[in-house]
């Protein structure tokens, strides 16, 4: 009997060690394939006058040859542009619908917005801003900006004239 509690103790003490062999080095994460769009629609004119995208959109559209033609009839530019709304409604009317929006992103009391999950590649920014406080017809603007992604990037852009 003192035998078999002998090698029954033997037994577990073996059956304690680990026989799985070394322990595997971490497996390496690749990079993030997608980056994001951090910004602000948010500064001050020459003037004094103060603008935001406060409380309104930017939206994030494809670099396409489509969206391209559209932006230099609308705005002059298809690299950075500003133009008073009321412009580029009238300027609008004339052409045939453009493709939606790829996303958009409200702007918070300071004028920021981001873009999560952005696949690399060539995008246009399009923020509505206006005088804070707002004070008359007139005092809305629409900039464009052209943007670039990287795999993994964390993109930041200060869209302003």
């Amino acid at each position: 009997m003192k035998r078999n509690l002998t090698l029954l103790a033997a037994a577990l003490a073996l059956s304690a060690c680990s026989t799985a062999g070394p322990i595997a080095p971490p497996v390496p994460t690749a990079a993030p394939s997608v980056g994001l769009i951090e910004g602000t629609a948010a500064y001050v004119t020459e003037t004094g006058r103060h603008m935001s995208c406060s409380g309104l959109s930017v939206a994030l559209m494809a670099d396409t040859a489509q969206t391209q033609s559209r932006l230099l009839a609308l705005y002059g530019s298809a690299a950075h542009a500003i133009q008073p709304v009321e412009v580029v409604k009238a300027r609008s009317a004339g052409l045939e619908p453009g493709a939606a929006p790829i996303n958009s992103a409200g702007c918070n009391a300071l004028g920021a917005f981001v873009f999560n999950d952005v696949q690399p590649g060539l995008y246009y920014l399009i923020a509505h801003v206006r005088r804070e406080p707002p004070s008359a017809v007139g005092d809305d603007f629409v900039i464009l900006q052209r943007v670039a992604v990287q795999a993994g990037e964390a993109r930041r852009v200060r869209l302003a004239p």
